[in-house]
């Protein structure tokens, strides 16, 4: 009877280990688990300072939970990048499609994309609180009207109206699923080309953009998208 306490209460202290192990196991947060296992995904196993990032890419009004996954994977020495392209229907998944970059890429192009915060970016949602706080309006911006009277005179007139955001509810959503040795992550962007002409002096949806634009580069197969996906391959 002694035994069987203590073999309880040694099995009672176990067990917030356990539920901790099967909290940071990665398959159990991913964005699209279904999604992962149908393109034929691995999970990754990576040692230290190696790095997985997959960004997602969804487009509304499509089928299936995303249309293309961009895959990136650094080493000590190494750093690669493939994209799938996925083609679903009203049935649901049919196919992936892999492809390689036109140029061969290297750690200056993953030294680049830490440059824009690629392990560290926000979400969308915390940078869009701090963009357009609920607690204060809007900072007003000076307009100028001009105008020809009737009797020929000519008035220029100036007043100030509250800023505006705009809001885009539909198009091109890209959600980075981050993976380190020992840590997972997720951050997300809807349009992020439409919000930065909107906000070009925000600096996280320049990095957001920025990066989507170095890793549309290496996939074009134009002489002039090469020469530009190899200056940023260049140590």
């Amino acid at each position: 009877m002694g035994r069987l306490l203590l073999l309880l209460w040694f099995s009672l202290l176990l067990i917030p280990e356990v539920f901790a192990h099967v909290s940071s196991d990665s398959t159990v947060k991913r964005i699209f688990p279904k999604l992962t296992k149908q393109i034929g995904l691995k999970e990754p196993n990576l040692e230290a300072d190696e790095y997985e990032v997959l960004i997602w890419y969804r487009q509304g009004l499509r089928f299936g939970d995303a249309q293309a996954v961009y895959v990136l994977h650094k080493t000590e020495k190494l750093f690669t990048v493939v994209k799938y392209i996925i083609d679903s229907n009203q049935r649901g998944f049919q196919s992936a499609k892999r492809w390689k970059p036109t140029v061969t890429t290297t750690l200056a192009l993953w030294q680049r994309l830490l440059k824009q915060n690629i392990l560290t970016l926000p979400n969308e949602s915390t940078v869009f609180d701090r963009l357009y706080p609920k607690s204060r309006p809007s900072p007003p911006v000076d307009t100028v009207q001009t105008g020809m009277q009737a009797d020929g005179s000519f008035t220029v007139k100036g007043y100030r109206t509250e800023r505006r955001r705009s809001l885009f509810t539909d198009g091109d959503s890209y959600s980075f699923e981050l993976f380190g040795p020992n840590n997972y992550r997720v951050y997300s962007y809807s349009n992020p080309d439409a919000y930065l002409r909107d906000e070009p002096k925000c600096e996280e949806l320049q990095n957001v953009v920025g990066i989507l634009n170095d890793l549309n580069l290496l996939f074009r197969s134009d002489k002039l998208g090469k020469e530009q996906a190899k200056a940023i391959n260049k140590d």
